[in-house]
């Protein structure tokens, strides 16, 4: 299963009935995705390796996908790029 950055908010606000992220949860998250870009991919993926809880799990592959998605869009956009 895999699960994005927005999938992962949209799960949270299910689960707890929000309509609205609130501003302290809006936090956490732009502290996550902050913390996430400065992680090695690698080091993510010794996170999906290894982590036992599938909850978690899914939070280092929200992570992993959002960092290399990230950085797909760097290299997409570069003006030499040729698709």
């Amino acid at each position: 299963m895999d699960l994005t950055v927005v999938d992962t908010i949209a799960w949270y606000n299910l689960c707890n009935n929000y309509e609205e992220v609130d501003v302290m949860a809006e936090k956490d998250i732009n502290k996550l995705i902050e913390d996430a870009q400065r992680l090695d991919p690698s080091a993510l993926m010794a996170g999906i390796e290894n982590e036992k809880d599938p909850t978690k799990k899914a939070i280092y592959v929200a992570a992993y996908d959002y960092v290399i998605g990230q950085r797909q869009k760097k290299i997409i956009d570069q003006k030499e790029f040729v698709r």
